[in-house]
Order: structure tokens, then sequence, then C-alpha cells
């Protein structure tokens, strides 16, 4: 089992959990029971308005008593949401109303990947968030985010708790501290953005379509439409072994089919539409060909009823043996004596949820009727659940064996749903399906803003952010691209080398350092860069600190003979093109280099130790690398002047190999070979904010 970003671990089907604190009354456990059911009750009934219109993609949002050795009693609930994560955050939403709605009511709320509100929010979080110290801070209180402050040290005089709090003396922080305890409004903003929409969202979110089905799939999802999520999730988690059974389909044979209308999520038509499944001719379904006008409602038709087979075989299988006159029989016949019914149909009367009709009236059957059937659907498997203190999340009614009750009751008239096929209402267009890329830019627009893209940066601009990236100080967590990048790359490439040749004075050691730089020439853009970096923040003396190296060390500079050696003792770097008859950029680079040297061995004296090992190493490494073909690779620009003149005027007209450009243009070459799909190149290059010209 894979770990989480927030340390949970993740499981193979995405859920939701949520745990609801409320201020109890009651002191015994019997009647702290009796108060969290009859609780339960009242909160369902407070969100009826929107869950009864919402279509879930598997399981529904649901409530049942739990209990706990170190929490005690309190309400929770866990909802499978499959790859439909709209279902989060509508739940949410319901969170969150929830809490507006009760006073003292605290909510925790985690996903596969642990504390989802502040994923969410990470562009925001204080500094001293992490996986380990967001651990049981995190609730919704009063209609807002509220994220417990860390106190500074166990010993500190805080009402903030320090470490991993206890959930009971979080609630209690969150209740008594509310001013400070509050996320910050970037956070409450983010939030509220995810879920802004609701609930007028709902109905934006669901699609019409028809669906040629077996006459008992179109009696259930008449009757029940939150049956289509869990018969969509049942057929695009199809297995082997569940394609045995679709062989069969004994429970919807599709020699009963007829033509319906099916109201189901957008995101449950979306999968249906891409799952492809080819039926077993010798099972019936005889689909028309693609062409053909008819072939969505064919095909939309048969995985539902394959659906609805996996659903009732996972649960054992059934036969229908009875059949009522109207639904109400089937609801009453669930529902009757049940005492969770009777208080949730208590607490819709007290919410207003009857319109002040009389009992018995035409309009309070309706309305009781569509409460019968969410209550039969969603509440009731949670309400099945065994009533004990160690329950786990798979101990409750299966959809399947609701499936079964449900079809082992239900009025099924072929002729009645024949006849209403002639009267459908029309299914909705579906070309939300198809996204223009052009559609694509205004919906990345909407969420990143116009601004947020990548701006085309030229080489020159790559290698300086580059540079001031790979200097930018990084910690035991990785690297982070800084936030002032653009400023550093400004910074960096103003430091030219004429402006350092200014800031500078002959010394001693120039022609040191520049024996220094022609071996750090081959090493990574990382040091320039960092050097380049530390440039832009200390005020440093290079003539100072030259001088007092050379009082320490008493180092001089290599005698000149290094460079005169005969042809076997001489520059490996200029043997690369010896077989070529023009004299390449690498010759006339040493040629100048020899030149260099000789005139700056002549002004001064060095030690003979340290001449004849600095002689010996660079031996040692240009006989390595004139068997290599490294001058091929190496990005060196001589410019038309450096050709002209064979002598530098100062060491500090040295140029050697450029690293970073080289950098930059296998960058380049990385990034157009991505053909604009994800990879380290353009990872590296977004995270920056700039991407390569003319590609």
């Amino acid at each position: 089992m894979a770990s989480s970003l927030f340390g949970q671990p993740v499981d193979d089907d995405e859920k939701i959990q949520y745990w609801l604190y409320p201020q109890l009354q009651a002191t015994d456990e019997s009647q702290q029971e009796a108060e969290l059911e009859d609780l339960a009750a009242k909160l369902l009934a407070d969100i009826s308005q929107h869950t009864h219109q919402y279509l879930w993609n598997n399981e529904p949002f649901m409530l049942r008593v739990q209990w706990d050795g170190t929490v005690g009693g309190h309400l929770a609930g866990v909802t499978r949401v499959g790859d439909y994560l709209e279902d989060e955050w509508f739940i949410v939403f319901l969170l969150l109303t929830l809490t507006r709605h009760f006073p003292g009511l605290v909510c925790r709320v985690e996903d596969s990947e642990g504390e989802m509100l502040l994923v969410e929010a990470a562009q925001h979080l204080p500094s001293w968030v992490n996986p380990d110290t967001a651990q049981h801070r995190v609730y919704i209180y009063g209609g807002d985010v509220h994220l417990i402050p860390q106190a500074q040290s166990p010993a500190s005089l805080s009402p903030l708790p320090y470490g991993t709090p206890n959930i009971m003396d979080a609630v209690s922080t969150v209740r008594r501290l509310s001013e400070h305890t509050r996320a910050s409004p970037e956070i409450q903003h983010a939030i509220n953005t995810r879920i802004s929409g609701y609930p007028s969202k709902i109905a934006r979110e669901q699609h019409i379509a028809h669906a040629y089905v077996p006459v008992a799939v179109a009696a259930l999802l008449r009757e029940y439409p939150s049956l289509v999520g869990p018969a969509v999730h049942a057929f695009c988690s199809r297995d082997t072994i569940d394609n045995k059974a679709l062989r069969v389909m004994r429970h919807f044979p599709p020699e009963t089919r007829v033509m319906t209308a099916v109201r189901m999520s957008k995101a449950a038509y979306a999968r249906l539409s891409a799952s492809r499944y080819i039926p077993d001719m010798r099972t019936g379904w005889a689909l028309p060909k693609p062409t053909d006008q008819h072939y969505k409602a064919h095909d939309i038709g048969m995985k539902l009823a394959c659906g609805l087979e996996l659903l009732v075989c996972s649960a054992g299988g059934v036969t229908p043996t009875s059949t009522p006159d109207s639904p109400m029989d089937l609801h009453m016949d669930l529902t009757k004596d049940n005492p969770a019914w009777l208080r949730y149909r208590q607490s819709l009367a007290e919410k207003g949820y009857f319109r002040g009709e009389l009992e018995g009236s035409k309009l309070y059957q309706e309305l009781e009727g569509q409460a019968m059937q969410y209550f039969v659907t969603n509440v009731l498997p949670a309400v099945g659940r065994k009533r004990s203190r160690a329950q786990d999340d798979d101990d409750f009614l299966p959809m399947g064996a609701m499936v079964i009750k449900l079809l082992a009751k239900v009025n099924i008239d072929h002729e009645f749903y024949k006849e209403r096929a002639t009267r459908l209402v029309p299914a909705d267009d579906d070309s939300w399906l198809q996204i223009t890329p052009d559609a694509l830019d205004e919906i990345l627009e909407a969420k990143f803003g116009k601004d947020s893209g990548p701006r085309a940066a030229s080489d020159e601009e790559v290698m300086h952010s580059l540079s001031a990236f790979l200097g930018h100080m990084s910690d035991l967590e990785g690297a982070e691209v800084p936030k002032d990048l653009q400023d550093r790359a400004r910074k960096f490439s103003t430091l030219s080398t004429a402006e350092r040749k200014k800031s500078r004075k002959p010394s001693s050691l120039s022609v040191a350092n520049y024996q220094l730089r022609k071996i750090s020439a081959q090493s990574t853009a990382s040091d320039c860069s960092e050097m380049s970096s530390f440039s832009t923040k200390i005020d440093f003396n290079a003539d100072s600190f030259t001088d007092a190296m050379a009082n320490i060390l008493e180092s001089g500079v290599p005698e000149d003979n290094y460079w005169g050696q005969s042809d076997d003792e001489s520059s490996g770097m200029s043997s690369y093109g010896e077989d070529d008859e023009e004299e390449t950029a690498e010759d006339k680079l040493c040629r100048k280099s020899s030149n260099t040297s000789q005139r700056s061995a002549e002004s001064g004296s060095s030690s003979s130790g340290v001449d004849l090992q600095m002689k010996e190493y660079m031996r040692e490494m240009e006989r390595e690398l004139a068997t290599t073909n490294l001058s091929d690779t190496l990005a060196c620009p001589i410019t038309k002047e450096d050709e002209k003149k064979d002598e530098f005027d100062d060491v500090e007209d040295f140029s050697p190999v450029k690293v970073d450009m080289q950098a930059v243009k296998d960058l380049v070459k990385t990034y157009t070979a991505q053909n604009g799909l994800p990879g380290p190149a353009s990872s590296l290059l977004s995270s920056m904010g700039i991407k390569p010209k003319n590609i």
C-alpha cells in the first residue's frame, strides 16, 4: 500500500472519510447514542434539498454513530468515490453547510491523499506545515477551515497544542480559540473557489441520455436513478471473471429491451462512453453499426444492464417473486416501523420539507415518496450497519443486496414502458465530450490565469535563469525555484567580463587565478552560478582577498615551460584535431593560452614544488581527455576579434569553454525531443516560468 502526500495510506479505491464532533448534552452512553442518532437524522434532513437531486458516482454521503476509546461517541462516514473526485468536494460543501447551521459542530475530513484541504491550498500554507506537523490540525467549524497553529516548544505557555494533538483536545481548541485557529484568507479563498457553484452546479453536471435497456433496468432506474452510479462503477471495474457472468444475463435478459431516458452525471456518461466492451453475440445483444443514429442508445443501455447484472451477481443473485401494485408498496415494506426512517421523516417535517401540506394530500404523498426513495437507496445501507464498537468500513448492506430487494418488488410492466418510450424527453447534446484546443486554453486560463504560462526566452536568458536556479541554496527537503529567480537571472547577466575587469587591479596571483579558472571550466554550471549568486549578496573585495592569499600561501605562478614542452608533452587538447588540416577552435584557444602563460611567467616566480605538481596534474588530465571526443561536444564560441589577435590583453579576456551554454543546448534538445509531453526538461523550465524560443 503506497504512502500519500500527507502521510496516509492510499487505498486502491479512492474514498473520502469524515468525522463530525457535536457538543452532546447527555452523559450516559445509551442517552448519547440516542442523541447522536437523532442528530444524524437532523443533519441529513438539513442537507436533503441538495442531496436528493445529486447523483453519486459510487456511494452516497452517509452518517452513522461511531464510538472510539479516546474520542467517545461521534458521527462518521466513508464514501468511496471511485475516480470522480467531484463527489469529494460536494461532501466538503455539505460539511461547510452543516457547520454553519449547527453551532458547536466540528468536522474533520480526509481522502486517500490525506489532508485534502491542505493539498488544495498548498500554495498558501504557512512554512511550518508539513505532513508530520499537520496531523490532526485541520478542521471545519462555523463554515470556515481551521488550521491549529503549532506551539513553539513543549515548554511554552500557550493554549495551542504542541506536536500531534489529541483529537478531542484539538476540537476543544477550535471551539475555544476559533479566532486564532481560523485559516488565512488565502486558504479560505482556495477552498471556496474549489466548491464554488454549488448547489446550482449540481444540475449543470448532469446529463440525460437515451438508453435501450431491458425492461427491469428501465423500471429500476426510473424509480431509483441513484443506482446509475454503482452500476457504472461495477461495469467499468469489471475483470475477466466478471465477464463470464455477463455471458448469461440471467436477471436482465436483452430480449425485453425498451427505450428509456436515463439521468446520470456527466462523469458517469463519459466513463460509459469511453469504456469499450464487445458482448458475446450468443447472449442476445444485437448492436447496430457504429454509424447508426441509435448506436449510442444501444451501447449505453447494454453497459448499464451489464453493470446492474454484476451488482446482483455480487450479492448472490435473485429471481423476482412478487410485483406490487405501486412503488410506494416497496417503500413502505422497507421503511415500515424503521426507527431511522421515522426520525428522518420527523426531521424533514421540522425543516419544512413538506411545505405545510396536510398529511395524506397528493403533494404530501409525492414528497414523502421522494424522501422514501432517497432513504432506501442512500440512508438505509448505512443504517443497516451493525451497532458495534468495533465497526469496520465494509460492515454495511452492499448495494448489490439493495438491488436484489428492489428488483424483487419493483413494478415491471413491459407494455407500460413500451408506450412510455414514445414520449421520452429529448437526449442532451454530448458535444461537451469533445474539447478543442481553444476550449482547453480557456479552461486553463480560467484556472491559472492568462499570464501564467511560460514566456519564450533566448538561449542566453535560459542560461542565466538556469545558473540562478542552480546557485540557489536548497535544504534537506529538496530544491525549489526561488521567488526572485528573474531578478537573480538579471543580476547574473549583468556580471559581464568588462565589468569584472574594471572592478579589479592587476595582482600577483592573476595568472595563478587564470590557471585555476582553466581547471574549473571543466566543472558543472552550478559552481559558476553559485559564485554569481553569492556575489550579488556580498560586498567582496577581490584585491584584498588575493593579496591575503598570496601572503598566506606564498605560492607563485607555474613556469611557462609547461606550455612550451615538446610535441610529446604538449597540451592534449591541441591534439584533438591533429588529423584535420584546418586549425580548430580548441587549437586557437590553447595557442592563446600558451602565449598568455609565457608572458605571465616572465613577470613572476613560482614555487618549484607547486609548479611540478601542477604540471603533472595537467599532463594527466589532458592525457586522459586526449582519448575522448570532448572537444566535438563543447560550446566554445570564438569571436572574430579573438581570431585576429594572438595574445590576450589581460588574463580576464580569457574565454573558457562555456559549460552553461553547453548545458542549455542539451536542455533545449531534451525539451524538443519531448514533443510537448511531460518530462524533466519541460518541468524544470516551466517551474522557472520560461521556455525556449522558436519551438
